[in-house]
């Protein structure tokens, strides 16, 4: 019998749940440019990457709200 993480339905639904997370860090690396780190020490890079976590998470809200207002008009 197969583990459970091993079949080809658990499979797709882990892979479901990256590209959801995967995305967001796409939009990170490519709309605010976080290639590689800017400074020195993990303090101040630490608190970079949580601000710019921080803005995708509103800008993504901000899409949300606006589809969800769209399709409230239909």
């Amino acid at each position: 019998m197969r583990c459970p993480a091993k079949t080809p339905q658990a499979a797709r639904e882990l892979a479901s749940r990256r590209a959801k997370v995967e995305y967001v860090f796409r939009d990170i690396k490519i709309r605010f440019g976080y290639a590689k780190n800017r400074y020195r020490g993990l303090v101040k890079n630490a608190a970079r990457l949580t601000f710019l976590t921080a803005i995708a998470n509103v800008l993504r809200g901000d899409a949300y709200e606006s589809r969800s207002l769209i399709a409230s008009e239909i």
